[in-house]
């Protein structure tokens, strides 16, 4: 398949052999010749307010602290057309390397085996540096929405990077408008939001949520803070109504006080 960069109208091919990830909105490609990119092609037919929403993010950069040759978010680079002057199907962004998902480090199993260095002091500057990084974000009127362990990324030295940015929660610079986040994940929504199919709006504080469950994991060896040990008699609950219920392990309330 070949698809259209629309600042220069450069073709790029993109096919199966070059299948990096597939997530619920799209599947991310490799670029031959541009080891630094890497495009993302939509799955189903939603183009114009994708195109608008992407529109709007590449006229307001957003950046997060970063050291040096370290991309800390997948931001939109440009538009993919699918034809030169044709309907957007997809969007450039930087390709991220020499990093693993967030729950290979907080993992213990994982983290022994395939990064045995990344000791507990390097989970505590990566907690630091994924809550400098959301907070970066706010301050540019983004809402990251659907945080989850897959879309945060770290490295070996414990930098971090946050992608499926195009699922944020954002705002048009020019007339204010704001493109939602049409996704979320149980494990990561905050109690007023869990079950809520369209949430609306979002602000700040439903992403401190998902960045306190993040932290947590990173600090108690991948331990969910609302998954502790079920005493019922039927079968436990998952853990979205848990969180809606506020069933925090450690709570008085979890121990039925």
């Amino acid at each position: 398949m070949r698809v259209y960069c629309a600042s220069d109208g450069l073709g790029i091919d993109v096919d199966d052999a070059c299948l990096l990830g597939v997530g619920g909105e799209g599947r991310v490609f490799s670029i031959a010749g541009a080891s630094g990119l890497a495009a993302k092609l939509f799955i189903g037919d939603d183009g114009t307010e994708r195109e608008a929403k992407l529109r709007a993010m590449l006229a307001n950069r957003a950046s997060t602290p970063e050291s040096p040759g370290h991309q800390g978010l997948a931001w939109p680079v440009d538009l993919l057309l699918a034809a030169p002057g044709g309907r957007t199907v997809g969007y450039l962004m930087p390709r991220v390397r020499g990093s693993r998902a967030i729950d290979d480090y907080y993992n213990t199993r994982t983290r022994l085996e395939r990064c045995p260095l990344f000791h507990y002091e390097y989970l505590s500057v990566a907690a630091r540096n994924l809550a400098a990084a959301v907070t970066a974000l706010h301050d540019r009127k983004c809402v990251i929405g659907d945080i989850k362990q897959s879309n945060i990324l770290v490295t070996p030295n414990a930098l971090v990077t946050i992608i499926d940015t195009d699922s944020f929660q954002v705002r048009d610079s020019e007339d204010g408008w704001v493109y939602r986040c049409p996704v979320g994940t149980p494990e990561y929504t905050p109690p007023e939001l869990q079950g809520i199919a369209a949430p609306g709006l979002l602000m700040p504080e439903h992403d401190f949520f998902g960045l306190a469950v993040l932290i947590y994991q990173l600090l108690m060896d991948g331990a969910h803070p609302f998954a502790g040990a079920y005493i019922g008699g039927d079968d436990p609950p998952p853990i979205g109504d848990r969180i809606r219920m506020g069933w925090f392990a450690y709570s008085s309330a979890a121990m039925g006080d």
